[in-house]
């Protein structure tokens, strides 16, 4: 499925996102907040050198969230999976965005859980065939994102990165 035009004129949450009701998160407590997510990484890992600057997300299995956190984090990168997820749905898989919030000037996006291992960490154990045909998969989601039209000055997939500094005081606006 290729997204017409009419169909990327979603309106793509800006600024904080409140957390939005999912069926995965609305029957437990509330999300934990940005300094429990702190508290969270340097109890998992105390002695990482980049709890403060780019932290390992933080999952958290039994409530379906994973939280990814820190400075080279931006608020882009949940809209743009928000976006995806809505136009293209199971043809380019990615993680359901409940919402991000700015804390202390670091954004947090609170997402879907994905159970399993990451292809950076399986990728050396995988056969020549299995490489290809996730080659071939990756092509063809790539493909769909690029044929994405979005309007000019609206681009909300693929615009240039901008620092939490930037995006926060673009947000407030």
């Amino acid at each position: 499925m290729i997204p017409s035009r009419a169909q990327t004129q979603h309106p793509v949450p800006l600024g904080s996102c409140p957390m939005v009701t999912s069926r995965s998160v609305a029957s437990h407590s509330p999300p934990p907040s940005p300094d429990e997510v702190r508290v969270e990484t340097e109890r998992r890992h105390p002695s990482n050198p980049r709890n403060g600057y780019s932290p390992l997300p933080v999952h958290y299995p039994h409530l379906g969230l994973t939280v990814k956190y820190g400075e080279r984090v931006v608020i882009s990168e949940g809209q743009c999976l928000w976006a995806i997820r809505r136009l293209f749905g199971s043809a380019v898989p990615v993680p359901e965005v409940y919402g991000w919030v700015v804390d202390q000037g670091v954004v947090f996006v609170y997402m879907e859980h994905i159970p399993g291992e990451t292809l950076e960490n399986r990728w050396d154990q995988l056969s020549e065939p299995e490489r290809l045909d996730i080659c071939r998969q990756l092509r063809l989601m790539i493909g769909r994102i690029r044929s994405l039209e979005q309007e000019p000055g609206n681009c909300f997939i693929g615009e240039e990165r901008l620092t939490t500094s930037e995006l926060v005081a673009h947000d407030s606006l």
